[in-house]
């Protein structure tokens, strides 16, 4: 017999307890098509440390499974086969459900919808929230002789193609090799973030020496302060010694260094911690979107103006000379020592 058990720390009150049993059987049909479809989990437990309950939970049979496994495939097709939009996933909140202490089934919760409990309720349309209304894009701001025009989201582009040639590579058991690259004069360092792709491919090919050409693709460029380049490979990232025939035109230079973008605040954040050299730190961000794409922006907490700590959920906020980054899908910004922040259309106005 095959068990396997999910302990959480809570009570199981609530909702989110009814996530927990689709949660575990979708472990068990895990287990079976990883195991050669032959080993068939039979008894399946949640134990809520904080209710000191165990509560045992049906097992999904083979017929079930297999009925799970093409549901993910088809949505695994939907997803990576078709360009995805945002009007594809339209608001339609579930009922809420209720538990009991230790995860049992009651009656669920009166006068309250899942949209209470939601964080994001106060900026969804979904919720209580207005329909996204697209800001200008071009703004005159105190302080500035020039306007400042902003660039879509859509439009934002930090990934290229490229070819190079190794200038040095040095390796080390464990880790991704460290290498440098140069192209038409100008040298960056190859930062592997990522030994693995999204289809588990590894990122680069082994045994590569100086002198090598090297195909980049999809590749992260960026640049410090000081003017050092970095181009990163990331999990949609890929270093092959084949062209493919795809076009790899760009250079070290095609990169925009920096960014003027605006767009709705979902919400600030701020970590703190200490250093290696004994030195607290303290960085904040925010998250924005623009209706469909959202991008996480963060820096250390004196390079944010005064405008930061004044910004409220909602409001439409303009960031200037910002620095941009991604990790896969995500988009990221950097906020800098010239960067600045302006709240241009406050959600009281």
């Amino acid at each position: 017999r095959i068990k396997i058990v999910d302990i959480k720390a809570s009570k199981g009150i609530g909702d989110r307890s009814g996530d927990y049993i689709e949660q575990l059987r979708m472990y068990a049909m895990l287990w079976w098509a990883t195991h050669q479809r032959k080993e068939v989990v039979t008894d399946l437990e949640i134990w809520y440390l904080g209710a000191n309950v165990v509560k045992p939970v049906e097992a999904p049979d083979i017929q079930k499974m297999t009925q799970m496994e093409a549901e993910i495939k088809q949505l695994w097709v939907q997803l990576k086969d078709n360009i995805t939009s945002i009007e594809m996933f339209p608001a339609n909140p579930s009922p809420l459900r209720g538990y009991s202490q230790g995860g049992v089934s009651q009656s669920p919760p009166e006068n309250e919808v899942r949209c209470d409990r939601c964080d994001w309720s106060s900026i969804c349309e979904g919720g209580v929230g207005t329909e996204y209304q697209q800001p200008a894009i071009e703004y005159h701001l105190p302080g500035l002789i020039t306007p400042v025009t902003t660039v879509p989201f859509s439009q934002l582009n930090v990934r290229f193609n490229l070819s190079a040639n190794i200038d040095s590579v040095i390796y080390h058991e464990g880790k991704p090799p460290e290498i440098k690259i140069i192209k038409d004069g100008y040298r960056a360092e190859l930062e592997i973030k990522a030994e693995k792709n999204q289809d588990g491919l590894p990122t680069y090919p082994q045994g590569l020496s100086k002198d090598d050409i090297v195909y980049l693709q999809n590749v992260v460029i960026t640049s410090n302060y000081r003017g050092k380049l970095t181009v990163k490979v990331d999990p949609i990232s890929m270093i092959t010694i084949s062209s493919d025939g795809a076009d790899y035109s760009d250079s070290l230079l095609n990169f925009r260094a920096r960014w003027d973008i605006v767009g709705k605040m979902a919400y600030k954040f701020e970590r703190s911690g200490i250093g290696r050299n004994g030195r607290e730190w303290r960085r904040k961000g925010l998250v924005i979107f623009d209706g469909k794409q959202s991008i996480k922006v963060s820096g250390w907490a004196n390079d944010w103006g005064h405008q930061y700590d004044m910004a409220e959920e909602g409001d439409i906020v303009l960031l200037s000379n910002l620095e941009l980054d991604a990790w896969a899908n995500q988009l990221r910004g950097q906020i800098g020592r010239n960067s600045r922040l302006d709240v241009v259309n406050p959600s009281t106005a």
